[in-house]
C-alpha cells in the first residue's frame, strides 16, 4: 500500500512523505484509509495489533527534484534532506517512509541510548 502526504505548519509546506506498508499487514484494516483512522503516525499500527519495536533511518542530503522544489517551496540552490525510515515490529519491517524536507528549515536530532555494560 502506498500513501502520499504533504505536511504543512503555519501555512508553510514542511515535509513530503510517501509511506509503504505491506497489504499483508494493512489490507482490510482501517489503515487502508488513513484519513479514517483516529490516530496519526505509526502508532496507528497498534490499533491493528502491530507494535513498533524500533526504527532505522538513513539520512542523506541531495539536490532537490523539481516537484519537491515546487511542493516544498525550496529556494534555488538549497538541497533537501532525504530520509528513508523503516519501522519494525520485532524483526519484521511493517512500514517504510520516504521523507523529504528542505535542508534550510529542518534539523534532525537524535538521542541514542547507551546500554549499561556488565562488569
Amino acid at each position: 500500500m502506498r500513501t502520499e502526504y504533504r505536511f504543512v505548519a503555519d501555512n508553510q509546506p514542511v515535509m513530503l512523505s510517501t509511506s509503504h506498508e505491506p497489504l499483508a499487514i494493512a489490507g482490510g484494516t482501517p489503515i487502508e484509509q488513513p484519513e479514517a483512522v483516529p490516530v496519526a503516525g505509526v502508532v496507528r499500527m497498534d490499533s491493528i495489533g502491530v507494535h513498533i519495536t524500533h526504527v532505522i533511518e538513513d539520512v542523506q542530503a541531495r539536490a532537490r527534484r523539481p516537484y519537491e522544489a515546487e511542493a516544498l517551496e525550496v529556494p534555488a540552490g538549497v538541497p533537501v534532506l532525504y530520509v528513508e525510515r523503516t519501522y519494525f515490529a520485532d524483526e519484521r519491517p511493517v512500514e517504510t517512509a520516504e521523507i523529504v524536507v528542505s535542508a534550510d528549515r529542518y534539523i534532525f536530532s537524535y538521542a541514542v541510548p547507551i546500554p549499561q555494560r556488565s562488569v
